[in-house]
């Protein structure tokens, strides 16, 4: 559109587009979303138009209610007993096989003591362990025997021992499965609403059901933390809703959004520089460093023109090119 300054060209633009824009059907909403497979590529989902911030929301609420829910569960007294009770399974389990080499032991007149280095195995005679005067003061056949029931109780020993890490292993197992059943209780019933609510949308469905997958997995950021223990209440609460690593994670960063707009966008860039055009990712200074997440992309004019109409200044998009050149 050519014309001097002043003749009205950005006017008649506007109005010609405006008119053509109202007859088209207004673009569906864009907001990026957590990457459960690989964070560093966040997900965008199209949404119905003004769909997105009410999304949105609701997200926040229930990473909210589930801040409160998940802890609340955690520290109830069935859990507790549950967890407990699986605790109480490897000490005994630990305690029997221990007992087991023992009684071994005891028939053959070994003793089993514990030592700064481990357990060790001593001779016994009349519930007394023998010195080393009496042991030498023994026959050959008896020291011999001894030895050999000592280097057999030895290696029983040492076949429990590196039992234990595998035991070890299944009670975290069961306590994580445990965490994780306790958790899907408590957020189930609230994604679910969410999932009802938006059953039009498939991908916001998936997503959903994904969130709460992770959520299950990554429960440890909906429990108290320890830089947070002697805050005051109220500001504790404040702190864990609104600044918490789960809000950040599961958070809706809406890009466009078009529940204002009737028809096509019209969007009339004064500075069609190339972050003013295609965006830009911020930052933010954490422990002296700048980081940066998928909550920190804003949009440019390309995003909010998407679906309509784009107006740019030739004169300034040359001017600020050769800038660049």
């Amino acid at each position: 559109v050519l014309g001097q300054p002043g003749s009205g060209r950005h006017t008649f633009v506007k109005k010609f587009l405006q008119q053509s824009a109202a007859k088209r059907v207004a673009p569906g909403d864009w907001c990026y979303v957590y990457n459960f497979d690989d964070p560093r590529m966040p997900i965008a989902l199209s949404l119905p138009p003004g769909r997105s911030k009410e999304f949105r929301i609701d997200v926040e609420h229930v990473i909210q209610d589930a801040q409160t829910a998940i802890p609340v569960a955690f520290e109830s007294e069935d859990f507790q007993n549950q967890r407990e009770a699986i605790t109480e399974e490897f000490k005994e389990s630990q305690e029997k096989v221990f007992s087991e080499v023992q009684q071994e032991a005891e028939k053959l007149n070994i003793g089993m003591v514990q030592t700064p280095a481990g357990f060790a195995f001593i001779p016994v005679r009349d519930g007394e362990g023998l010195g080393t005067e009496e042991f030498e003061k023994l026959s050959k056949d008896e020291q011999d025997k001894i030895h050999e029931n000592i280097n057999e109780l030895t290696r029983r020993l040492q076949r429990v021992m590196r039992t234990t890490p595998k035991r070890a292993r299944q009670m975290r197992q069961k306590i994580r499965q445990l965490e994780h059943d306790v958790a899907n209780l408590a957020v189930g019933g609230l994604v679910e609403e969410l999932v009802h609510k938006y059953s039009d949308i498939p991908v916001v469905v998936e997503h959903l059901k994904r969130m709460q997958a992770d959520i299950v997995v990554h429960v440890s950021l909906f429990l108290p933390s320890n830089e947070s223990q002697g805050l005051p209440a109220g500001l504790k609460k404040t702190l864990d809703a609104s600044d918490s690593s789960a809000m950040r994670r599961y958070a809706i960063n809406v890009l466009v959004e078009s529940s204002d707009s009737e028809g096509a966008p019209v969007i009339y860039e004064d500075k069609p520089g190339f972050t003013d055009l295609i965006g830009r990712i911020e930052h933010e200074s954490e422990f002296g460093s700048l980081t940066t997440n998928f909550t920190l992309i804003r949009p440019g004019a390309l995003h909010r023109a998407n679906g309509g109409y784009l107006v740019l200044d030739a004169t300034k998009v040359l001017s600020l090119s050769l800038i660049h050149i």
